[in-house]
């Protein structure tokens, strides 16, 4: 579709009839990502002449839509599939996925928070990058205005099977994912902690981990996303992207009480 301007153009009118048919105020474009890992190179390129294009109808029609991009925190992926300083004119914001940084793997197989705020004094190589504000701030270095960057927090949590149940810290051996095949919702991190895990918030990376038994999780709590919450204001970034509502507790089953506990504290640390 992006290759060609005859397919281009259909689609942002197609588009731009979607948003006015059901009423929508922009779009956010989640293209997991151009012209990477064997994807064609030119499309890096396609994807700017796309956001450029469809800013110009926009603007000729007299329109607010919103547009934004949802993008990867990934130094090699961001330097492969974005030119940052023309998206920046094309769009409204950006969503920053600072989440999923690291997940069980043969080729890695040690226990890692999957959405640190900060690296450890500890990480090497490449770990020192996988972090929110290491992420935020190589996208503002690339071209992105500070207040064009939202910061992503998860709802979900990444799990791990130890080896050992006494060896449960960060970097412990694991060998394959833990409970929920890999993953867990929020309500289901409720569930695993109120089995009896153990909780620990990393002073350092500003997020929480637990375990027991054999499984131990990486995940974020009210404390972790309102930390977030408030680093963002003080850096002046623009905001905060939520990933998503469906794996929040939206029954309110962690307390008996609260519907979309992560998410309201991400709002009341934000407007406060």
């Amino acid at each position: 579709m992006v290759a060609t301007s005859n397919g281009r153009e259909k689609f942002i009118f197609s588009l731009l009839h979607f948003l006015d048919k059901y009423k929508f105020d922009g779009v956010d474009f989640d293209w997991e990502f151009p012209a990477w890992n064997g994807a064609n190179p030119l499309d890096r390129f396609y994807f700017i002449l796309l956001l450029k294009e469809l800013r110009f109808v926009i603007e000729q029609a007299k329109r607010n839509f919103l547009v934004s991009c949802a993008v990867a925190a990934h130094v090699a992926i961001i330097d492969t599939s974005y030119d940052i300083p023309e998206m920046a004119k094309a769009i409204d914001f950006v969503n920053l996925m600072s989440y999923d940084f690291q997940m069980y793997s043969q080729n890695y197989p040690l226990t890692a928070h999957h959405s640190p705020l900060f690296s450890r004094n500890s990480d090497k190589r490449m770990n020192y990058f996988l972090n929110g504000a290491w992420a935020a701030a190589f996208w503002e270095a690339r071209g992105m205005p500070r207040k064009k960057i939202m910061l992503g927090i998860p709802t979900h949590a990444r799990t791990y099977h130890l080896k050992s149940p006494y060896i449960n810290a960060l970097d412990a051996p694991a060998s394959g994912p833990g409970v929920g095949k890999g993953k867990l919702t929020y309500p289901q991190v409720c569930q695993f902690l109120k089995a009896g895990a153990k909780q620990i918030f990393d002073v350092s990376t500003k997020v929480p981990f637990a375990y027991l038994g054999h499984n131990w999780i990486a995940y974020d709590n009210e404390n972790s996303v309102s930390f977030k919450s408030l680093w963002v204001k003080d850096e002046g970034y623009g905001g905060i992207m939520i990933f998503n509502l469906n794996n929040d507790d939206w029954k309110g089953r962690c307390d008996n009480s609260t519907k979309f506990p992560l998410t309201r504290a991400v709002t009341k640390m934000t407007l406060a």
